[in-house]
């Protein structure tokens, strides 16, 4: 059982550090987008 739990903790932190990575190319996507706008 614990090794499961711990498995499905990695799973999880492999999600979610994927999810940030996701979301700074996002961010990073509107910055361009921005200031392309502006210009």
């Amino acid at each position: 059982m614990r090794c499961h739990s711990k498995d499905r903790q990695l799973r999880n932190h492999k999600l979610v550090r994927k999810r940030i990575r996701i979301r700074k190319l996002a961010h990073k996507l509107v910055r361009s987008k921005r200031r392309s706008h502006a210009s």
